[in-house]
């Protein structure tokens, strides 16, 4: 059996008596909305916020994060970020020859200067470590291996970008882009303080007075004369 309505007027009506405003209680959060741990909801006012919301919030909200990563992948490039990560080599061959016959040549110097053994003798007493070999002996992947191993910023300054002419910790005095960008790289390093290991790589073509400056950080001092002025720097 099928039934017909002819019209609505034919269905049968129910008057009820309800409320489009409801009240949310023992709230404990704080928001403007909230007063005396309640909070009021009405219907018609809930539904427009929340188109409001999803309108127009979100996709500020989208646009805004958007923004933000574009933003910092810039930064990152501007101040070049990567170039202060260790990445040595993954080949397990090149790894268990540093582990095994690089390593212990400088292990214990390098863990006396981390005061890590030692006990009996001033750790800023060791002088600084230097490492002397033909090209290719691997020196920059021994210590991008031990910076990675200790989780230390690695800032490699790169002696022949800076050359014979500087003698200054000034970027301003560097007579090129490419020597005052490492000038300020060992700027930053001093300027980071703790946590970071500062290679300086293929010395032998700076200039001797601009060694000179590095000397006092491994005689116990750990100061860095630049700029007519004694500056107090920390480095590990």
């Amino acid at each position: 059996m099928i039934a017909v309505l002819k019209s609505f007027s034919d269905l049968p009506l129910v008057s009820l008596d309800f409320s489009l405003q409801c009240e949310v209680g023992d709230l404990l959060g704080e928001h403007v909305r909230i007063k005396s741990s309640k909070l009021t909801l009405v219907l018609d006012d809930f539904i427009q916020r929340n188109e409001h919301h999803r309108s127009v919030v979100m996709p500020e909200y989208d646009k805004y994060l958007e923004k933000r990563t574009k933003l910092l992948q810039e930064s990152k490039s501007q101040f070049r970020l990567s170039e202060f990560k260790p990445r040595p080599l993954t080949s397990f061959v090149r790894n268990m020859l540093i582990s095994e016959s690089y390593l212990p040549l400088i292990g214990d110097n390098f863990a006396k200067q981390l005061g890590t053994i030692g006990d009996s003798k001033r750790t800023d007493l060791m002088g600084m470590l230097l490492l002397v070999s033909p090209p290719g002996y691997g020196k920059t992947t021994l210590i991008e291996y031990v910076a990675h191993k200790l989780g230390l910023i690695f800032m490699k300054i790169n002696g022949p970008s800076i050359g014979h002419q500087v003698t200054s910790l000034d970027p301003a005095d560097a007579p090129d882009q490419n020597s005052a960008r490492e000038i300020e790289k060992i700027n930053l390093a001093f300027e980071m303080g703790n946590n970071v290991l500062l290679y300086l790589d293929d010395i032998q073509h700076t200039h001797p007075e601009f060694l000179q400056k590095f000397i006092s950080l491994c005689d116990g001092t750990r100061r860095v004369e630049a700029h007519g002025m004694a500056r107090q720097k920390r480095m590990t």
